[in-house]
């Protein structure tokens, strides 16, 4: 039992640090819109890659 605590408190903050990020890696673009790919640490606008059509997509978190 008392081990419990030592291998509990990583096991939940690692859980919770994935929760977050996949929140912020989901998006959803809406009927009859397009997305474009914005690259923080890139080039900025992908240009060159057709737009993300309606549904839900997943990007790194640190690009919007």
């Amino acid at each position: 039992m008392e081990r419990l605590p030592k291998v509990a408190v990583p096991i939940i903050i690692s859980v919770f640090v994935l929760i977050v990020l996949l929140a912020k890696s989901a998006v959803t673009i809406g009927s009859g819109e397009a997305g474009v790919l914005f690259k923080t640490f890139g080039e900025g606008f992908v240009v060159d890659e057709p737009p993300m059509s309606e549904g839900f997509h997943i990007v790194a978190p640190w690009n919007k």
